[in-house]
């Protein structure tokens, strides 16, 4: 669901043609699941894009139901703990080792890989192509 104008609300299928009818009972066809379903790459089974598309219908038909609400008298929020800018400030601390504290040198020397800028160099996680 989208926000469009004051007390108005538009489902996003609607708006933007993804297979669902305008009148009273929206209908996600099982063409709309499995052409969403290969944009997407997920590999859908016919019987599972017939469910689908059940089930999405019900939850467009529920969200058709909810744009009768009037909103219009409704704050917008975009988040609802009253939290604001909830951080931590960042503390460097020493490392200890039997209540010493060890230097940054000591610590990569303590490891068996080579070490290059003050860095421990590993094999790349992801290749190339």
């Amino acid at each position: 669901m989208g926000f469009c104008g004051k007390g108005k609300t538009v489902v996003a299928g609607f708006r933007f043609g993804l297979g669902v009818k305008s009148d009273s009972m929206a209908k996600i066809s099982k063409e709309t699941v499995e052409h969403v379903a290969k944009l997407a790459r997920l590999g859908v089974t016919a019987e599972e894009a017939e469910k689908f598309s059940s089930q999405l219908s019900d939850v467009f038909d529920y969200m058709e139901i909810l744009e009768e609400v009037d909103t219009s008298d409704v704050k917008e929020t975009s988040q609802v703990t009253g939290l604001e800018n909830v951080k931590e400030d960042d503390e460097v601390v020493k490392w200890m080792a039997a209540g010493e504290p060890v230097e940054r040198a000591e610590l990569l020397g303590a490891s068996e890989l080579p070490v290059e800028s003050n860095q421990i160099l590993v094999k790349a996680a992801v290749k190339k192509s």
